[in-house]
């Protein structure tokens, strides 16, 4: 490994560098943050922190493929294998899969995207013989999303 903390600014490097407790990097477009964070993960292993008790999370898949391929470039030798560095809602999928018999929740179970969502209700319209085009699928999801952000059980709605 080895990573060149002379490769960033007095800002970065003291991100990268600290190493107690948790760390939140935020700044704007192009300002070195997935670097800052790669570099970070890469001190960290340097150190002897355990790999799978490092997790970056970020918005998008683009941006943790990248933070992903970044880290695997710094730590040489699969060092890395075992950081999680993922998106907020593939990490909430991970925790739920692992999760699911504490939640209480059927194994294969499945997520379904907005889009996802609206096919079913198009499908479920069909099925009752209702016409989808004079029906707002958009609204129809829209209120079964609220209802179930208010707790609502099926019966109940």
């Amino acid at each position: 490994m080895g990573i060149r903390l002379a490769d960033l600014n007095p800002p970065q490097q003291k991100a990268v560098i600290t190493t107690e407790g948790p760390l939140l990097v935020l700044a704007g477009a192009g300002s070195g943050k997935t670097r800052v964070i790669t570099y970070r993960i890469a001190h960290l292993l340097e150190k002897g922190v355990r790999p799978e008790s490092i997790l970056a999370v970020s918005f998008t898949n683009k941006a943790a493929d990248e933070m992903r391929e970044r880290v695997d470039r710094l730590c040489v030798g699969g060092v890395a294998r075992g950081v999680i560095v993922s998106t907020f809602h593939a990490l909430g999928l991970l925790i739920l899969k692992q999760e699911q018999a504490a939640l209480g929740m059927p194994t294969g179970f499945s997520v379904y995207d907005t889009s996802d969502q609206l096919g079913v209700i198009r499908e479920i319209l069909r099925h009752a013989h209702l016409d989808g085009k004079k029906l707002d699928v958009k609204l129809i999801q829209s209120r079964i999303s609220r209802a179930k952000n208010a707790g609502l059980t099926a019966a109940d709605f």
